[in-house]
């Protein structure tokens, strides 16, 4: 009984523990809590602020202000996802505000954040892979803009667009691999053509949404593709996770 007792305290302890409060917006996918503690929003990604020498990029500024008027100096409760923690140091996180908004999911409503998930996290991916859609279609926010415009795996991508995120759309024609990988071309010259790359480490999270053979369940598919886009033979994608790959109906 004494047991039941403790762990009774316990949990209701823990359910009147105050809520931590977000005290600093740093841009739109990124904020800090009065515990100390710096928190990544979860598979979004928004427009980069100014770095390294490159100047911000479209609509980073609006994102940031738009999180902040949403989010600043309030109570917040985190889902955390399976990592907790970046490399940077930060928990990544679901963040919902007290009357149950989730911040991650009204960022990319409002058009101010595309979907970007990883292998080891991605709790609602089909959930803001939609948001996203309908953003998309609507043009709202970053949707207007022709740095976020949607490019054709036949031409992307250009040298000022390599090494940032880029939401790319056309239909694989065929396949290749090795012990480590397997690739998924959209030209008949790897070398020079548009590429997906997927380690073969990560197939378990395609097995996961019912997709056994990658190479076999995409080729001859439209696909959109998610990600950072390296200057790679042509130009690839490094994929991690099916939600990255949506395929157009």
């Amino acid at each position: 009984m004494l047991g039941m007792a403790v762990w009774a305290y316990v949990a209701l302890a823990a359910a009147q523990a105050p809520m931590p409060t977000v005290v600093q917006v740093f841009d739109g996918d990124t904020v800090a809590l009065n515990t100390g503690e710096r928190v990544r929003l979860l598979d979004i990604n928004t427009p980069e602020g100014p770095h390294h020498g490159a100047p911000a990029e479209p609509l980073a500024d609006a994102a940031r202000t738009h999180l902040a008027a949403l989010v600043l100096d309030k109570p917040v409760r985190l889902e955390l996802g399976k990592t907790r923690r970046d490399r940077y140091g930060r928990l990544l996180a679901h963040i919902y505000l007290q009357d149950g908004t989730w911040l991650n999911g009204r960022m990319v409503e409002d058009g101010l954040a595309v979907a970007y998930t990883f292998a080891d996290n991605h709790l609602y991916a089909r959930r803001v892979l939609l948001l996203e859609q309908q953003a998309r279609e609507a043009k709202r926010g970053l949707w207007a803009l022709p740095r976020w415009r949607v490019k054709d795996a036949e031409t992307c991508c250009a040298p000022d667009e390599m090494g940032l995120f880029q939401v790319v759309e056309g239909t694989v024609t065929g396949s290749g691999g090795d012990k480590n990988f397997i690739y998924l071309n959209f030209g008949p010259d790897y070398r020079t053509d548009f590429t997906i790359r997927i380690a073969r480490k990560d197939l378990k999270h395609f097995k996961e949404w019912g997709i056994k053979k990658p190479d076999d369940f995409y080729k001859g598919k439209s696909v959109r593709v998610h990600g950072v886009v390296q200057p790679v033979y042509g130009a690839m994608v490094v994929v991690s996770h099916p939600a990255q790959v949506e395929v157009v109906e």
